[in-house]
């Protein structure tokens, strides 16, 4: 494929915090992705989603109603602070939603890369964080990256039906 580098590569520019040189990234409403975790396996239950600052809580609980009512297990949201917090929710049996209560820096993403050998896991879990927070992990945490693929997520709102 090649191609040429994205903007910031061209310019020399340290891909920290750039998102243009990571790849498109298709954007997916709650229920569209509860219906996919619900009914696809995948080779990974590990899912990505990317939301605006302030829409990522929204998207979260709206995502939890939706693959709850299509999944026979419970599916809770987790709020993690750490690396640690993150490794413990990942134990969790049943379907989990992970919102991050803040960014983490990229010693704690490469925390996990190192140790995501613990983040092995049947159930869907999904990582809702701030699109800020999408290129620290592409740039710390390569091998927990690779796993995502095809399962990293723009978050769209939802179109409320017209009354």
């Amino acid at each position: 494929m090649g191609g040429s580098p994205g903007p910031c590569r061209a310019l020399g520019i340290a891909p920290r915090g750039c998102l243009s040189d990571l790849p498109q990234i298709a954007s997916i409403e709650p229920w569209p992705l509860a219906a996919r975790l619900a009914t696809s396996p995948s080779w990974t239950p590990w899912t990505l989603v990317s939301a605006r600052v302030g829409d990522a809580e929204e998207f979260a609980s709206q995502l939890q109603a939706d693959l709850s009512s299509l999944s026979e297990n419970p599916v809770k949201i987790v709020p993690v602070g750490s690396a640690r917090d993150l490794v413990e929710a990942s134990r969790e049996a049943a379907p989990v939603i992970i919102t991050l209560l803040e960014s983490f820096d990229g010693a704690q993403w490469r925390r996990i890369d190192t140790h995501r050998s613990r983040l092995l896991r049947e159930q869907p879990a999904v990582v809702v964080l701030e699109e800020s927070a999408l290129s620290q992990v592409a740039e710390n945490a390569p091998s927990f990256w690779s796993w995502l693929s095809g399962s990293v997520w723009q978050a769209a709102k939802p179109i409320s039906p017209s009354r």
